[in-house]
């Protein structure tokens, strides 16, 4: 498992138009892990923690805290993952 899996994961996607469409059809308290088990179908292997990282590495910034409170809640996701963005992200 790995951060950098992670990363690569969502800077290459776009490479895989199949793979874009089922991401588009994930919603609800299990996308994040429905994301991981489909990224490993592909052969990318990280965690969730390892995913909520990437995300917030590659946001550089451009994702103050209340655009990534509106993606978590958009998401489905609960307040426990928003303040683990949030320390990832204080970091």
């Amino acid at each position: 498992m790995s951060k950098n899996d992670a990363i690569r994961f969502l800077q290459e996607i776009h490479q895989h138009p199949k793979v874009q469409r089922k991401l588009k059809g994930l919603k609800g308290k299990d996308a994040i892990r429905d994301l991981i088990a489909l990224a490993q179908t592909i052969g990318y292997h990280f965690t969730e923690k390892e995913y909520r990282f990437a995300v917030v590495a590659l946001s550089d910034g451009e994702l103050e805290a209340p655009s990534l409170d509106n993606l978590i809640r958009d998401m489905g996701l609960n307040q426990q993952v928003r303040s683990g963005f949030r320390e990832i992200h204080d970091q």
